[in-house]
């Protein structure tokens, strides 16, 4: 893996030229099958998030803040590997007309969070933590969640050979140090919260490409997914094929020497 620096830098640059307009991530029917787990993770969050401290990693497009401040947090933090993702959040947060003083965007890097410890009762984010070290984020996720609280992320398995082949033939889509999840990766969680839940979806469904764009693909959709849910039942083996997987963690486990991260004015960076 290259320099932590390295990573930093290359991530910032390909996200701040995707948001400019310089990478151009267009709409693909792959996306439209993550409604079912985009289901589970907004009521997820619905269901947790009144009255909490909430940290979302990713808070350029698609992210869930207007859905978090509809639902009742009491503040919401969004920090972005990209300046340029974090300076549309601002634009956004001005024109939304929800109060300044609960929201709140930080130019952040994942691997080291600039917060103290037991600062967030909820974290969240989709497709981040595959493009991290995971030792570190593991590590800074559990640090900063509160005894009690709980984090859920999105991310994308690494065995589907379908989708394996669309992300060779789409490699302008991708930074090079992404590396979607291994189950490795999923037992590492182990080593820093006590609770570590997962569903999977998305292997079946795939099928239900060949009717994209066609008023049959969701009824397809919905239907292969039942399909998916019973083989992750009966066979689980056959999860590590899915696509994409959901990470609930919990009774974060805290290392021996706590940190305490000071911005410029010499306090605690401002949540």
């Amino acid at each position: 893996m290259r320099s932590a620096e390295l990573r930093a830098k290359t991530e910032a640059d390909f996200h701040n030229s995707a948001y400019e307009g310089k990478v151009r991530k267009t709409a693909s029917s792959f996306y439209e099958l993550m409604d079912n787990c985009s289901r589970y993770y907004r009521q997820f969050l619905k269901v947790h998030c009144a009255g909490k401290r909430v940290l979302e990693y990713g808070c350029g497009e698609n992210s869930v803040a207007p859905f978090l401040l509809n639902n009742g947090v009491s503040s919401y933090v969004g920090i972005d590997i990209s300046s340029v993702a974090v300076d549309e959040a601002e634009k956004s947060r001005e024109g939304g007309g929800h109060p300044v003083d609960r929201v709140k965007y930080h130019v952040m890097n994942a691997e080291a969070l600039e917060f103290e410890d037991n600062s967030f009762d909820l974290i969240c984010g989709v497709a981040i933590l595959h493009h991290l070290d995971l030792e570190k984020a593991y590590s800074e996720i559990a640090r900063t969640l509160r005894p009690g609280g709980a984090a859920i992320f999105l991310e994308p398995l690494a065995y589907n050979p379908f989708i394996n082949l669309y992300r060779r033939l789409t490699p302008h889509l991708r930074t090079p140090d992404e590396h979607p999840f291994l189950m490795r990766d999923i037992k590492m969680a182990e080593s820093s919260f006590g609770g570590v839940e997962t569903r999977f979806y998305n292997l079946f469904t795939l099928l239900s490409l060949v009717s994209s764009r066609t008023s049959l693909f969701p009824v397809l959709r919905r239907g292969l997914d039942r399909v998916d849910r019973g083989v992750f039942n009966c066979c689980p083996p056959l999860r590590r094929y899915a696509w994409t997987v959901s990470l609930v963690l919990t009774s974060p486990l805290k290392s021996a020497s706590p940190r305490v991260f000071v911005g410029k004015a010499g306090s605690p960076t401002e949540l």
